[in-house]
């Protein structure tokens, strides 16, 4: 605040530290939390069927969560509960850790969103949370205007972490649903996916 000279940098709240990993729903006090019970309390109504949705971190720490608030709007609006969480991309069975905490699956279906560097171990993971994986891959050459106007749809450079990665920790129907807005720089979602 005084570098920028926006006032007294008092006034300026401290900084929140965010775990890393937690559940994220926008109906959350604090937007996070690391209780899967207190995120699926403010998600749909028990009985309702479960989507977990695996997100980067980021799209909390940068308050760049609109394409996940759209993820859950859906989720909710056609009548399931979400369970969204972030967790480390290199960490041995985060997923599951999230998704099945103490060994209890709470998750009917998985939708990821988080890049695949480990794709043997992941595959393992989802082997044993025992439930269909989804792997949503966003399109990083602009918005959704571009993504429709591209032949490919998909730069090669891409396929290795997005498209291929995924399909050999075995997700099925790994599918474009993000794409970047040119004039906010923040991600998007692409409806129709």
């Amino acid at each position: 605040a005084r570098q920028f000279g926006l006032g007294d940098a008092a006034a300026v709240p401290p900084l929140q530290p965010i775990p890393d990993a937690a559940y994220y729903h926008p109906k959350l006090a604090d937007t996070v939390t690391t209780r899967a019970e207190e995120a699926l309390a403010v998600s749909g109504k028990p009985g309702q069927p479960v989507v977990g949705i695996a997100i980067h971190q980021s799209y909390v720490s940068a308050v760049d969560s609109a394409y996940v608030d759209a993820l859950i709007a859906d989720v909710e609006r056609l009548g399931g509960r979400a369970l969204v969480f972030y967790t480390p991309v290199m960490v041995e069975d985060a997923f599951l850790k999230m998704a099945a905490p103490g060994g209890r699956r709470l998750i009917d279906v998985l939708v990821s969103s988080q890049i695949m560097y480990d794709a043997g171990g992941r595959k393992e993971e989802f082997q044993r949370l025992g439930v269909p994986v989804i792997q949503a891959i966003p399109y990083r050459r602009g918005d959704t205007a571009d993504w429709r106007a591209d032949p490919q749809g998909m730069r090669l450079i891409d396929l290795p972490f997005y498209l291929v990665q995924a399909e050999i920790a075995g997700s099925m129907d790994p599918m474009i649903a993000s794409a970047i807005n040119r004039q906010s720089g923040k991600v998007e979602a692409i409806a129709p996916q």
